[in-house]
This record gives structure tokens, C-alpha cells and sequence, in this order.
């Protein structure tokens, strides 16, 4: 750590003394990473903190009506290899015709490290958070691997419990199949478990889960009435199905490879799409895209 103390005077002395041309590509670069959450601002002013969020450079969970999606990856003696580590997601919801969504998602977690290397050699000890919308109903969890128990050393009985920790660990519900630990933060529902990865090799996680009640929009056509004519007058007599998905970016993680697909009901049809996207052999339309901010999927479909 003496080498941030050391190097932050000669950064600050550069930038004190920077030409207007100088300033213009700096701001260019704190821009970007402030997008890219590789830089973040807290304050302890409560008005100017709200600016920060609103401008999404505090951090913080986001809230949305729709899917969401956001993985927090927690090294725990892995050493340095988080930088050698390279993600690939597959985000897939199958849309039922009552408008329930089952996801499945698939992290891909490869160790691009080499044995006994410096730094990043060693076994990638990771726990895994990974925050969906509140009231999701976990399926089924497989692939994970949990470290030696022994590893971990026990609490003193004499230490005081922490009344805030010790009511989360009470609500906290255990997946008996896959230990997965299900909980809830930050208006979210939450899925931890541990992934463990050596270097050469990749480390394949899979949950299933049921979205809650109204993460997807199902809006039916009138049927009979005056309200049936207009809607065939004026073509809006079709069912129509609003689905979003925003994925949050973890601060400091390197990008990740992130595909999202859409399974749409029988007779439905995507009418918008935002980003778009392409339709595979299984009929799924599915986007692929690199996470390196926070990022939106949209598409509204319609009865044909």
C-alpha cells in the first residue's frame, strides 16, 4: 500500500500541471471509467451523494421493475488471480403464456493463469453473489464447490454478536441439494455458493430460478364490447408481453462475455428490441454483447 502513497503526489503534480489539451483526454479517461465503474465517489453530504447515485457513480444496487441481473465476485485467499480470470454468461428466460419467466443462467469461469506463477498461479477462491429480483424462487443450483470446512477457523464464544449480522443469518434460507445460501439484500433476492478454479481450468455454475410475479408484463387484448372494436380498428387487439433485463456491472471486474435470450410464448413475436437481436434454431432471440458497464435488454412481443 506505500505505493499509492507514494505514486498519488506525482499524479496529482502531473495533473495540477496539465495544459488545457492535457485536461480534454483526462476527462475523456475519467469518463470512461467512471462508466465502466472503475472508479466510484462517496460523501458523506447526503444532497450531493444522491447527485452521485443519480449519475450512477456511487455503486449502488439499482432498483427495476423488470429482470435484473448483477454478480459479485469475492476472492477469498485466491491471491491475485482475479485478474486472470475471464467470465462467460449466458442469460436465458423462457417466458410461460401466464407471463411467469423461468432463468436459467449459466457463468462459464475460466483460469487463464499459469501454474505457480507469481500472484496469480494458485487456486481462484471465489464466493459468488449473485442478486436477482426480489421474491425469485431458486429451481436448482449445480456446479459449485464449496472449500474444505476445516479451512475456516470458528468465532470465540465470548465475542458479542452483531444484532444486524445475526438477523440476516436467521433469514437465511440453505439450499439442502447444492448449499446454495438464499437471502435477501438491498431489495433483492440473493444466491450465494462458493466456485472454486485452478489455473488451466474453467469452472461451469448453473441456477435456475422463477421470476416473481410481475418481473414480466403481460397486457391481454379487450375481448367483446366497444372496447374489442376499437382495438381492431385500430390494430391494438393483440396480447402483448414487456420484458427488460438490466445487468449491473461489479465495480473492478473485468469484462465479461454476457448473452441474453428470450424464449417467447407459442404465437408470440418480438415487435422492438433493444439491443437487437437474432433468432436461433431453437426459436430463442438472443443478444450477445461485453459487460463492461451497466447494460439494458428490451423487447416487447405481440400475439400474431
Amino acid at each position: 500500500k506505500q505505493f499509492i502513497a507514494d505514486l498519488a503526489p506525482k499524479v496529482l503534480e502531473r495533473i495540477m500541471n496539465a495544459d488545457r489539451e492535457d485536461f480534454m483526454t483526462l476527462a475523456g479517461t475519467l469518463d470512461e471509467s467512471l462508466a465502466r465503474k472503475e472508479i466510484q465517489f462517496w460523501t458523506k453530504d447526503d444532497d450531493l451523494e444522491a447527485r452521485i447515485a443519480a449519475l450512477g457513480w456511487a455503486g449502488d444496487v439499482k432498483h427495476t421493475d423488470g429482470d435484473y441481473l448483477y454478480l459479485v465476485h469475492t476472492n477469498i485467499a485466491g491471491q491475485k488471480t482475479d485478474l486472470v480470470m475471464k467470465d462467460d454468461v449466458h442469460h436465458a428466460t423462457k417466458i410461460l403464456p401466464d407471463g411467469s419467466g423461468i432463468v436459467t443462467l449459466t457463468v462459464s469461469r475460466t483460469h487463464g493463469g499459469r501454474k505457480d506463477a507469481l500472484f496469480s498461479g494458485v487456486r481462484n477462491v471465489d464466493y459468488l453473489r449473485v442478486y436477482v429480483p426480489k421474491g425469485s424462487v431458486l429451481v436448482e443450483a449445480r456446479g459449485f464447490s464449496a472449500p474444505d470446512p476445516k479451512l475456516f477457523k470458528l468465532g470465540d464464544p465470548e465475542d458479542r454478536e452483531d444484532a444486524a449480522l445475526a438477523e440476516q443469518e436467521r433469514a437465511t434460507k440453505i439450499d439442502r441439494d447444492s448449499g446454495t445460501r438464499v437471502s435477501e439484500e438491498a431489495g433483492k433476492t440473493v444466491f450465494g455458493n462458493w466456485v472454486q478454479t485452478d489455473p488451466g481450468e474453467t469452472s461451469i455454475i448453473t441456477l435456475v430460478y422463477q421470476l416473481p410475479p410481475g418481473a414480466i408484463t403481460v397486457t391481454r387484448a379487450a375481448e367483446g364490447g366497444l372496447a374489442s372494436l376499437y382495438g381492431k380498428l385500430s390494430g391494438d387487439d393483440r396480447d402483448r408481453i414487456n420484458y427488460s433485463l438490466l445487468v449491473q456491472k461489479q465495480a473492478g471486474a473485468n469484462p465479461t462475455s454476457f448473452t441474453s435470450s428470450v424464449d417467447l410464448p407459442r404465437g408470440f413475436y418480438p415487435t422492438w428490441q433493444e439491443p437487437e437481436r437474432r433468432e436461433d434454431e431453437r426459436g430463442r432471440w438472443s443478444s450477445a454483447t461485453t459487460v463492461d458497464r451497466d447494460v439494458f435488454f428490451g423487447t416487447v412481443a405481440e400475439s400474431q
